[in-house]
């Protein structure tokens, strides 16, 4: 994906973090063919929110000079001055809260240790299922790529219990899951 200059970014750009706003700023000419061109975009968009369309994802972003951006990937670089590494993860897991303090950079492992839980989770604890074989309560949990092995238990909540341990052990965040 192309990125668009740190420079850039802050000459398009105003963010009000107080008001939770990403706002289009008053563009020069030199950005435009023609004069006429420049007035009736800065009329149209400068001081107004930025990047509000939504993907199919749930995604807030739009073009900035035919360049396609993700609106959480702009906050983040005119929050701490440079383009996220990874993956900017949404904190609270709202994917619409795009406030500087609700954004951070992190690896694609880390961020699953962030996610909701399953939608076809059938037990309603994430890493915990019932094993029809041994008639138990099965738990597990993904750590650095491969599967731990929790135990069997005869009772759920014994098995939410253990994984509930493992996931402070991993370093799973306390929305995990829910």
């Amino acid at each position: 994906m192309k990125k668009l200059p740190i420079e850039f970014i802050q000459e398009i750009f105003e963010l009000r973090a107080a008001d939770k706003v990403l706002l289009w700023r008053t563009r020069s000419e030199e950005f435009f063919k023609t004069k006429p061109m420049a007035d009736y975009w800065n009329r149209r968009f400068s001081g107004k929110p930025a990047l509000t369309s939504v993907g199919t994802g749930g995604y807030a972003g739009g073009l900035a000079l035919g360049v396609i951006v993700r609106r959480s990937r702009i906050v983040y670089a005119l929050k701490t001055g440079k383009h996220p590494r990874y993956t900017v993860d949404h904190i609270d897991g709202n994917i619409t809260n795009d406030h500087p303090d609700n954004l951070r950079d992190i690896t694609h492992l880390g961020n699953m240790k962030n996610k909701r839980m399953a939608k076809n989770n059938k037990s309603g604890i994430t890493g915990v299922f019932w094993n029809k074989r041994e008639k138990k309560w099965h738990a597990q949990i993904s750590a650095g790529g491969k599967t731990v092995f929790l135990g069997h238990f005869v009772n759920k909540d014994d098995a939410a219990a253990a994984r509930g341990r493992a996931n402070k052990i991993y370093g799973y965040t306390d929305r995990h899951g829910l």
